[in-house]
C-alpha cells in the first residue's frame, strides 16, 4: 500500500510541475513548447514505470521492465484524454486562472492513469509467479 501511494504521489506531483511549468500542450505558443511539454510528461511516465519495476519488495523478471512503462505511457494519455473528454472541451486547453477545478481533476486523472496500471501489472505479476518447489522429505 505504501508503495502504491508513493507512485502515486510521484505522478500527482510531477504531472503538477510540468503542468505549471510547461502548461496544458494544447495552448502552447509553439509546437517546440507543446512537444516540450509533452516529452516531459513521457520522461515522467517512463521514469515511474521504471520506479515500480525496479524497487519492489521482491525480486522482478527483467521482462516485466518493458510491460511496466508501456502501461505507464499508455495510461497517462489515457487519463489526460478521459480528463479532457470529461470536462467536455477535448480541444480547447483547460486554463488555471478561469478552471482550477478542471485543471486539478486533469492533473489527478493524468497522474492517476500513469501510475495505477504498472501497479496493477506489478500485483498480477506477484500473484502468478512461479514458487521454488518445496523439497518434501521422505
Amino acid at each position: 500500500m505504501k508503495r502504491s501511494l508513493l507512485a502515486l504521489a510521484i505522478a500527482l506531483v510531477g504531472v503538477a510541475v510540468i503542468g505549471l511549468a510547461g502548461g496544458d500542450p494544447r495552448a502552447a505558443a509553439s509546437l517546440a513548447a507543446a512537444t516540450r511539454t509533452s516529452l516531459a510528461g513521457l520522461a515522467l511516465a517512463i521514469a515511474l514505470g521504471l520506479g515500480v519495476w525496479a524497487f519492489p519488495k521482491e525480486r522482478r523478471s527483467l521482462w516485466l521492465l518493458v510491460p511496466m512503462v508501456m502501461v505507464a505511457v499508455f495510461g497517462a494519455l489515457s487519463g489526460w484524454i478521459a480528463g479532457a473528454e470529461i470536462l467536455g472541451e477535448p480541444t480547447e486547453p483547460v486554463r488555471l486562472a478561469l478552471e482550477p477545478g478542471g485543471v486539478a481533476f486533469l492533473i489527478a486523472m493524468t497522474a492517476a492513469g500513469m501510475a495505477l496500471p504498472p501497479l496493477g501489472v506489478s500485483g498480477l505479476a506477484r500473484r502468478f509467479r512461479r514458487r521454488p518447489a518445496q523439497h518434501v522429505a521422505r
